[in-house]
């Protein structure tokens, strides 16, 4: 059975290890986007509060950040208020991710436009993702199989090292170096291999979540909690050219967030969109765990969606991102699953030296 294994390893590595090479490279970059993009924009998201001054009504600070939307041919699709007093508020836009623009609540002043280093993150992101292909769906299931591979490739790298005996922990975990440069890639190939064991593996079980629906179903099946999809979205025809945005409701907004303030006078920030308000709390136990709220056109909320009391089948992908990227555990799990990454390039450089080696060898 272990020949088995170590021959299933060595054959599902060799294909897969340039491509498993750039899953872990662009992946230990990643793992700090969010907290290198938030140190590049800590002077935009900034604001200094005049004495005595209050935010200026919604109706300004939106007729100006859709002046500016309009310049570049977007309109304003939500608004995001934050309870700190000296941080800037952001603008988001339809059709794009993230933070458009950001603007002083006090001053109507735009303090800057969309996310630092987001071009660069997001080449990195699209080449994690799907290989940066045009075709992003075959890029997906490239990647997503190569994710697979790495399960299989942890699994039976495992049956091949297990220790036989509690003695032999400390010989496989060790790393030597010699005269032979064979000894110190054979043990590092080995001890890094377990170091950074559980940490690929979280990230390669959660990785294909995002690029095959039924090992996302299977997933669900696993844990007891699989919902069937309803496919209720319409697609837009070919040769038709989408709808224009409507323009952002400022009315409603401000009654809304009246309403949202005096419900959850404890909030850190609420995002304004169309017909709803997703809200965040000090309470809440990550960054997905936001309460929402729904309202009508005169800003009146009609219901309140708790995330506690969300069904757990709209759960998984919450959890699946926490864990594939490391942002469960807080900085010291995002310094684990960078140095697993780093730990992920080195086993498959290791493991084509390994091979390069024995196969000279054998032809001596």
């Amino acid at each position: 059975m272990k020949r088995i294994f170590k021959q299933l390893h060595l054959w599902l590595s060799l294909p897969a290890g340039l491509l498993l090479v750039v899953l872990c490279l662009t992946g230990a970059v990643l793992v700090f986007q969010s907290d290198i993009q938030q140190w590049l924009s800590r002077q935009a998201r900034s604001v200094t509060v005049p004495p005595g001054a209050r935010p200026l009504p919604l109706d300004t600070l939106v007729a100006v950040s859709q002046r500016e939307a309009q310049a570049a041919g977007k309109s304003v699709s939500g608004l995001t208020v934050y309870a700190d007093a000296n941080r800037a508020w952001d603008v988001s836009v339809a059709g794009r991710k993230g933070p458009f623009l950001t603007i002083d609540p006090y001053t109507a002043r735009v303090t800057g436009r969309g996310t630092p280093g987001e071009d660069f993150f997001g080449a990195v992101r699209g080449l994690h993702r799907w290989l940066l292909l045009d075709n992003r769906a075959v890029g997906r299931c490239v990647m997503g199989i190569s994710t697979l591979s790495l399960l299989v490739i942890l699994v039976s790298g495992l049956a091949v090292s297990l220790p036989r005996s509690w003695r032999q922990w400390r010989e496989f975990l060790t790393l030597r170096c010699g005269r032979k440069a064979f000894l110190f890639w054979f043990t590092s190939h080995r001890a890094l291999g377990w170091y950074a064991l559980l940490f690929l593996f979280l990230m390669a079980a959660t990785g294909p979540m995002w690029s095959f629906p039924w090992y996302r179903d299977g997933v669900a099946r696993v844990f007891g909690v699989y919902e069937p999809r309803k496919d209720g979205v319409k697609k837009e025809r070919k040769g038709r050219e989408a709808p224009p945005a409507p323009a952002p409701p400022v009315a409603t907004w401000s009654v809304a967030l009246e309403n949202v303030r005096r419900a959850a006078p404890d909030y850190t920030s609420v995002r304004l969109r169309a017909g709803e308000a997703t809200v965040r709390s000090p309470r809440d136990v990550h960054q997905q765990a936001s309460d929402t709220y729904r309202f009508d056109r005169r800003g009146r909320i009609t219901e309140i969606q708790r995330y506690a009391d969300l069904p757990a089948s709209r759960k998984v992908m919450h959890y699946a991102k926490l864990l594939h990227f490391g942002t469960w555990g807080g900085w010291m799990t995002k310094v684990l699953y960078f140095l697993a990454c780093l730990a992920g390039v080195h086993l498959t450089l290791s493991g084509y030296w390994l091979y390069i080696y024995r196969q000279r060898r054998r032809c001596r």
